[in-house]
């Protein structure tokens, strides 16, 4: 009876005049005699996360927008970080403004400034800080790197006086601003024990305000943080 090629195969090896074969020889033949059944991926769960919606107000309950607010971890024990894009933060001075007027920025990050208007900007800041002059033709861009340590940077035009705008550096991997219903959210983050912060200029008498708030963000639950200027 004829035999098939892998019954023959199979014979061959148990026959008695067949030469032992070595373990390597078996694997490759048992190789070729069955299908190779695909290992699956293992499986990594993501880790658990939080969020928090901030809600800012001013003191008669209206909302606050354009506010800054940015995150610090109280947990030392682990990484609770969130990183950010590796992206340069954009100011654009727009009809004769600053947009945004209020910018949140990473101590060390880069900043681009773009002049978008018709007419020249001499942009200057007049704080603390290390001073700072910039002066931007129509179309023009200037690319500026912000103080390595956490500080307020307050910034105008020599041109055109009332413009004006702020600069919050800070060390915090996990900030933004409110937007003109006053909420920012935070979402992704590690679940932990979290410092809020709150900085906010107003834009016509120039008052400043900051808040501060400890809150504990938890697994699987958005907490809503509220935070009204007195």
């Amino acid at each position: 009876m004829k035999r098939t090629p892998v019954k023959a195969v199979l014979f061959q090896v148990c026959s008695s005049q067949a030469r032992p074969l070595s373990a390597g020889a078996l694997c490759l033949l048992l190789a070729g005699c069955f299908p190779l059944i695909p290992r699956q991926a293992a499986v990594v769960k993501p880790a658990p996360r939080a969020a928090l919606a901030i809600y800012a107000t001013r003191a008669d309950g209206t909302p606050l927008a354009d506010a800054a607010v940015y995150l610090q971890a109280l947990d030392t024990g682990r990484d609770t970080r969130t990183p950010r894009a590796t992206r340069a933060d954009t100011v654009d001075l727009i009809d004769r403004q600053f947009q945004p007027r209020i910018q949140i920025v990473h101590s060390g990050g880069t900043v681009v400034f773009n002049n978008l208007d018709d007419v020249e900007h001499e942009i200057y800041s007049f704080s603390t800080a290390p001073a700072l002059t910039l002066q931007l033709r129509p179309g023009q861009s200037r690319r500026v790197i912000a103080p390595t340590h956490p500080t307020v940077l307050t910034f105008g035009c020599k041109i055109h006086n009332a413009m004006l705008a702020y600069m919050i550096v800070t060390d915090a991997t996990v900030f933004g601003t409110t937007d003109n219903n006053g909420f920012l959210r935070f979402g992704e983050l590690p679940p932990g024990s979290y410092r809020v912060q709150l900085w906010y200029a107003d834009p016509h008498s120039g008052a400043r305000d900051e808040l501060t708030d400890d809150v504990t963000a938890t697994v699987g639950r958005e907490q809503l943080v509220r935070l009204a200027l007195k």
